[in-house]
C-alpha cells in the first residue's frame, strides 16, 4: 500500500504513467503538464513549417485554455471557443484538424474522465 495519497500527480501523460497511478493512486486526479503538452507543440509546429514564434506562443496559449479546463464540458466548451482560433492561427483549418485528431486531444480527455 503507498505511504501517502496523492490528490493530484501531474506527468506528461505517457501511457504506463497513467496506468500506474491508476493502479497505485486511484483517488489521484491525473493532469497533463503544460510545460510537456506545449513543447510537443511547438515540435508539431516547426515540423509543419509554422516557426513564427509570435503564432507559436499563440497556439501554445491557446492549448493551454485547453488543458486547464477541469470537467468533459468545460474542455469541450472551450474546444468550441479554441477551434475557430487555431483555424486562423494554422490557415486551412489545419491546425484545428491537427488537434482534432491528435494525441494531445486524446490525453486531454483521458486526464479528464478520470
Amino acid at each position: 500500500a503507498p505511504l501517502f495519497h496523492p490528490r493530484l500527480i501531474i506527468t506528461d501523460m505517457e501511457r504506463a504513467y497513467h496506468n500506474s497511478i491508476t493502479t497505485a493512486h486511484p483517488q489521484a486526479q491525473h493532469r497533463i503538464c503544460a510545460f510537456h503538452i506545449q513543447q510537443a507543440v511547438i515540435r508539431r509546429l516547426n515540423l509543419i513549417g509554422i516557426r513564427d514564434r509570435e503564432r507559436q506562443r499563440a497556439v501554445c496559449t491557446l492549448i493551454t485554455t485547453l488543458i486547464r479546463a477541469c470537467t468533459v464540458d468545460e474542455f469541450w466548451t472551450r474546444w468550441d471557443h479554441v477551434a475557430p482560433q487555431l483555424a486562423t492561427l494554422g490557415g486551412e483549418r489545419f491546425l484545428t484538424q491537427y488537434f482534432e485528431q491528435s494525441f494531445i486531444r486524446q490525453m486531454l480527455i483521458i486526464a479528464l474522465n478520470e
